[in-house]
């Protein structure tokens, strides 16, 4: 029992880090792209709120890919 529970616990961890990696990922996509817009002359603010919309699609694309490559009750983590 206390091994399954380990397990359980080890891949709810590692899917968590995996998820909040993939967070920083899109964040670190949006502000570059902010920066860009932001050189072309937009507000920080308005930089940032059309990065957003720019990658909303993309947003989709990672629930959809979180679901897919996890999906509820799996023992192996993503990306091993």
């Amino acid at each position: 029992m206390w091994a399954r529970l380990k397990s359980f616990a080890t891949m709810i961890f590692r899917r968590s880090q995996w998820e909040r990696d993939l967070r920083d990922e899109f964040d670190f996509h949006i502000e570059v792209r902010a920066d860009a817009l932001e050189r072309e002359g937009l507000t920080r603010a308005d930089a940032i709120r059309q990065a957003r919309i720019e990658f909303r699609r993309m947003a989709t694309a990672r629930r959809s890919a979180v679901r897919r490559v996890a999906p509820a009750g799996s023992t192996k983590s993503p990306g091993t």
